[in-house]
């Protein structure tokens, strides 16, 4: 019969294969493969976390356990009166991965998981990056479209999807404040500077405008006596690299009623066609063509009519109304404000660590809710999974009292 301690290291064995298992299926997330790599990683420590006791057994009585339930509730429902049930089912079956995940990190990490999922996101950053600003550099004269889809990552499918980039950022930032080793300074910093550099280069309005976002956010918490001084520092410098590149990105924002709102107006007739449930999840591409006709008689509206097919509503709020209905929108509100105020809640009642880590969540949050007024869809892989992770992290947060803990 084994003793208590070989017990106790089987266990942790176990515990740190699903930590690593979690990790490698986040990167697997960056590469397309034949077989769904990512869901068998986490179906296998799905399997391995059952043998392990959950760390936190009062996770199922949180309130965003109970949002995050109605949302998915919600989005089963308006799969099963879809108008296109196939097509729904199947461009939602990400969600699936995701859902793991969050089981997994809400209940399986510890501290030292945590960082090395933060180390995990820093050099993810970095390699897509890289890779982005070697094809575009290599291909000066292609477009970031282009630039984009020589990369063949699943994770970065148009170019304003470095947005994930900004979303990533805070993550760095946390190791930079309470890392001490030189080497994970370096790839921290390293990341913020390549994924600002990528954002440039690509003109990706969706993706700045999350990064500004993320570093006042963050500024505001940590040093607000600097946040107007740090502002103007980072706003300034973008203004003059736009300049030196010929206004490409003041340009695309003059365009903005040309290639969104008659889109936006084309999903808000969808919503008040199906107001309850909507017309089912990912079906905007379906339908939004049959609305576009009615916003013709809108005299204020800039013409022409942007001719892309668009497979999604470029804002993730008008998307729900219109795929899922107002139960889909409110449930996802709610979902939204539960996670809000809890990290809130943690940032004003605790210290040292457990604190900064709750603003880095807040300032991910923040940028992913600003990118999902301009772009965000949850077509996109990266949206639904960092928005599961975001979730999972501030449910580990709220299960600490201690704030003596430190990488």
């Amino acid at each position: 019969m084994m003793d208590l301690k070989t017990i106790q290291n089987e266990c942790d064995v176990a515990a740190q294969t699903v930590c690593w298992g979690v990790n490698l299926a986040i990167i697997g997330f960056c590469f397309n493969f034949q077989w769904d790599i990512p869901l068998i990683v986490l179906t296998i420590v799905g399997v391995i976390s059952a043998s392990i006791e959950a760390k936190y057994t009062s996770l199922w009585r949180q309130p965003i356990i109970i949002a995050l339930s109605l949302f998915i509730l919600s989005g089963l429902v308006s799969i099963i009166v879809s108008d296109d049930i196939e097509r729904s089912w199947r461009m939602s079956r990400i969600f699936l991965p995701a859902i793991l995940i969050f089981i997994l990190i809400a209940q399986h990490f510890n501290w030292r998981a945590l960082q090395n999922l933060c180390i995990v996101f820093t050099i993810l950053t970095i390699g897509l990056s890289m890779a982005l600003i070697w094809i575009a550099l290599s291909n000066w004269m292609q477009t970031p479209t282009d630039w984009i889809k020589s990369l063949g990552s699943p994770m970065l499918v148009v170019p304003n999807d470095v947005t994930l980039f900004s979303t990533l950022m805070p993550f760095s930032l946390a190791l930079l404040l309470h890392r001490n080793k030189l080497i994970i300074h370096i790839l921290a910093a390293l990341s913020i500077i390549l994924g600002l550099m990528s954002m440039v280069l690509l003109k990706s309005r969706a993706a700045l405008i999350s990064e500004i976002v993320v570093i006042i956010w963050m500024l505001f918490f940590l040093k607000p006596r600097y946040v107007l001084f740090f502002s103007f520092g980072i706003v300034c410098p973008l203004l003059m690299v736009d300049w030196l590149m010929g206004f490409p990105l003041i340009a695309k924002h003059g365009f903005l009623a040309d290639t969104r709102l008659r889109v936006w107006l084309a999903a808000w007739r969808m919503f008040l066609d199906s107001p309850l449930w909507g017309h089912g999840p990912r079906t905007f591409l379906l339908f939004y063509q049959d609305y576009l006709p009615t916003t013709e008689a809108l005299a204020w509206l800039p013409m022409p009519i942007d001719n892309r097919l668009m497979p999604w509503a470029h804002n993730l709020y008008l998307e729900l109304l219109a795929e899922q209905g107002i139960v889909g929108f409110v449930t996802f509100i709610y979902l939204l404000y539960a996670l809000f105020s809890t990290l809130l809640h943690i940032v004003n009642i605790e210290q040292g660590i457990i604190r900064t880590f709750a603003i880095c969540v807040l300032a991910s949050l923040c940028s992913y809710c600003a990118a999902a007024i301009l772009e965000s869809s949850f077509l996109r892989q990266w949206i639904v999974i960092m928005f599961f992770i975001l979730s999972a992290i501030t449910c580990l947060l709220s299960q600490h009292k201690s704030t003596r803990m430190n990488f």
